[in-house]
């Protein structure tokens, strides 16, 4: 579960957030609306602990938001933002990568599911064996969210996934989150068309 409880957020002489109220429970999925400029980023920034509120706090699985809280945080949370640059060379090394990593190593790469994960995603299975600098920023955002679900992360929080899409790429992606019935979903979008695969909406 995700709370915000009581949270004032100020930038410079801008009141963002002012005694602001939010819970989402587990495994729902919330978009985030509103005007730019409206603290649509900046939700996501403090579930993260990017960025503190004035006052109030913030509660992720009874753990409140905070330094000494932050390691324990970011383990449950697979983060997507909109412009991505990941240090890899080949679409196969991102895809790999977590099961390099100590908490993953019992695991295996499985790459059957990969890609028909690919296929849910409207993304060619071709692209597996691509460098990362012959695919699009929207494919990257793709192949970056299935890399990063295989981690087992319960919670994402995704912003602007869709900003890269064309229309039929969008319905992939929003049926395909849909389906993650266990996974809590916290997104910024514009696109009407992939708010209506959420549970809420959220304006800001």
């Amino acid at each position: 579960m995700i709370q915000f409880k009581d949270v004032t957020f100020t930038y410079g002489e801008t009141k963002l957030f002012d005694h602001f109220n939010y819970e989402i429970k587990d495994g729902e999925h919330i978009c985030i609306a509103g005007k730019s400029g409206a603290g649509k980023s900046t939700l996501l920034n403090m579930l993260l602990g990017f960025v503190a509120p004035v006052s109030g706090q913030i509660e992720i699985d009874n753990l409140i938001v905070s330094p000494d809280n932050l390691l324990q945080i970011r383990s449950r949370i697979l983060f997507l933002p909109q412009d991505i640059n990941l240090p890899f060379q080949t679409v196969r090394e991102l895809l790999q990568f977590p099961y390099t990593l100590r908490v993953n190593r019992k695991s295996h790469f499985d790459e059957t599911h990969t890609l028909q994960l690919f296929e849910h995603l409207g993304l060619s299975p071709a692209l597996i064996d691509h460098s990362m600098s012959q695919i699009s920023g929207g494919q990257k955002q793709r192949i970056a969210l299935i890399s990063g679900l295989q981690t087992g992360k319960k919670i994402l929080l995704l912003d602007e996934p869709t900003a890269a899409l064309d229309p039929e790429s969008t319905i992939c992606m929003g049926e395909y989150l849909k389906s993650l019935e266990d996974t809590t979903v916290f997104a910024i979008s514009h696109d009407e068309r992939f708010a209506s695969y959420f549970d809420r909406t959220l304006i800001l």
